[in-house]
């Protein structure tokens, strides 16, 4: 369970955040950090 935990989180760190970045711009980045990852309110990007 925590292997596939980290496998999730590193997807979503390294290869769906840097995408949406590319694709979104400034209006991802400001939605990130209002939104969390997973949880909402949890794991804010700054």
């Amino acid at each position: 369970m925590a292997a596939m935990l980290i496998g999730i989180e590193l997807q979503v760190r390294r290869i769906e955040e840097p995408c949406l970045r590319h694709v979104h711009g400034a209006a991802w980045q400001e939605y990130a950090a209002r939104t969390g990852r997973f949880v909402p309110g949890l794991g804010r990007l700054r």
